[in-house]
């Protein structure tokens, strides 16, 4: 003879629903903390890149992740010379210099992880979504826009 016992869980699905949500909202998270520290670096890098007419600063800019699963922001200048102006380290400039994106790039790999968890945390908290409404942006911002996040970006961080 043999004692069997069924049952059913109530609210099983609902618990994998707020599972799922919880997932997805620390992917958001990342993300946007991803986008912040490519502010951050592109912040940095217009303080160091050369200008002359100011157009090679004006095309700044910083694209948010595409992806929540693997999130990527790309930071850089849209002009067709600025990989020539990057790179000329034998080319003095009144204002600026060489290497005005990989140095700020290799400065920022310093607590680069514990940005990204700090930011991640807010972020989270706040809940922050990609492309919503109080997150970040879908499109890179140009020019003035870009400028304006960065000088509000290090307000915040208490620089200049």
């Amino acid at each position: 003879m043999s004692l069997a016992i069924k049952a059913t869980v109530e609210g099983l699905k609902q618990v994998q629903k707020a599972i799922d949500k919880t997932i997805t909202d620390w992917q958001h998270a990342v993300a946007g903390a991803t986008y912040q520290e490519g502010l951050a670096i592109i912040g940095e890098s217009m303080l160091e890149v050369p200008v002359d007419t100011g157009r090679l600063r004006q095309t700044a800019y910083v694209a948010p992740p595409r992806d929540i699963i693997d999130p990527v922001s790309e930071a850089g200048y849209g002009t067709d010379y600025a990989v020539a102006v990057h790179e000329r380290e034998d080319v003095s400039h009144e204002v600026g210099k060489a290497q005005f994106l990989r140095d700020p790039f290799n400065r920022a790999q310093s607590g680069y992880v514990r940005r990204i968890l700090e930011r991640t945390r807010k972020l989270f908290k706040r809940g922050a979504r990609l492309g919503a409404q109080g997150g970040m942006p879908q499109k890179p911002r140009e020019g003035e826009a870009l400028e304006k996040a960065v000088r509000k970006y290090n307000r915040q961080r208490g620089k200049k």
